[in-house]
């Protein structure tokens, strides 16, 4: 299969996402299906046993005690997730990650191998120039019901149609693998920007990460194109009720509508989707990285890449662009 190929819903498929982030503490998924690809298998070294995280961690510590601050951080990561799970809990390290999950360690390694790893060097070749040097946890669940008693029990989450979150404090990902991919591309959009462009704003903190809601690997499998979704067809409704907000009102928001999440969502993204259609959201999603002391709203750099003068042209652009989808 090559790395452009559309994963097919099936009951292979590993997560579904449209998502609402709540700024500093996490985000959650809603009911929207997306898609992501899956990459053809790499094979990763095989370090971990099947033994229990905390037999795991004091094995590899005491015959590396000098051994990479990460990868012990993570193995540190690893017993304690394990002791939220259960005692069917699995692990998986792979630095930043610790994948845990009642699932089998074979799904996780193919859960790895096929999405996350390739996801993460595309993410990474694409716009993040910072690597993770803190742990990341993906907690992974085949089955809905289970999802949703660690979500109730360890998250305190109310039992609503969440498919996954993020939770920023403690780079934790959660989530319901019934799905499909869609949302862990999204969830980790987010955990790797924060280590990269801890200060981004939550217009483009959201429109970056549902850009990845649906998309796929480039011929050379290096990077990740967003490709349209659901999300236009809504971005259009709200042009025409007028409750889509002005491009200056939109980026100089502090935190998306709680009551508009979906249209502020749909206006990010898109957004996103427009810079890549014109070859510049790397360069933007860079120079505003750069230039956020001088620059918080990111005015002056989508001008710059865009090559006009103002915002108002940025807007017009825009619009006359949605208007051609």
């Amino acid at each position: 299969m090559k790395r452009a190929a559309l994963l097919l819903l099936g009951p292979v498929g590993i997560i579904a996402l449209a998502h609402c982030l709540t700024w500093g503490f996490g985000s959650d998924a809603d009911a929207h299906t997306p898609s992501v690809p899956v990459a053809t298998p790499t094979k990763v070294d095989d370090t971990e046993s099947t033994q229990p995280a905390a037999d795991v961690a004091k094995r590899q510590q005491s015959t590396n005690p000098s051994g990479d601050l990460l990868t012990r951080r993570c193995e540190q990561r690893a017993v304690h997730v394990s002791r939220q799970l259960g005692k069917d809990a699995k692990t998986l390290i792979r630095a930043p990650f610790v994948l845990a999950s009642p699932m089998s360690r074979a799904d996780l390694e193919q859960l790895y191998n096929d999405v996350i790893h390739p996801t993460t060097q595309a993410l990474q070749t694409a716009y993040f120039d910072r690597l993770p040097d803190e742990p990341i946890t993906l907690v992974v669940f085949s089955r809905e019901a289970r999802y949703r008693e660690y979500a109730q029990r360890v998250d305190r989450r109310p039992m609503t149609g969440y498919y996954g979150y993020y939770l920023r404090d403690e780079r934790r990902v959660v989530i319901n693998l019934a799905t499909g991919h869609g949302t862990l591309a999204h969830e980790l959009t987010h955990a790797l920007s924060h280590f990269d462009f801890a200060k981004m704003p939550e217009w483009f903190d959201e429109g970056l990460a549902s850009l990845h809601e649906e998309c796929e690997f480039t011929t050379d499998g290096l990077k990740l194109l967003g490709l349209p979704n659901w999300r236009l067809a809504q971005l259009r409704q709200a042009l025409e009720n007028g409750r889509m907000l002005t491009l200056t009102a939109f980026t100089t928001s502090p935190q998306v509508r709680i009551e508009e999440k979906g249209i502020d969502y749909a206006h990010g993204r898109y957004l996103c989707l427009y810079l890549q259609s014109r070859g510049v959201l790397g360069d933007f999603y860079r120079k505003y990285r750069t230039n956020y002391a001088t620059d918080p709203y990111g005015h002056r750099s989508l001008c710059q890449v865009l090559h006009v003068n103002d915002l108002d042209a940025v807007q017009a652009m825009f619009l006359d662009w949605i208007d051609e989808q």
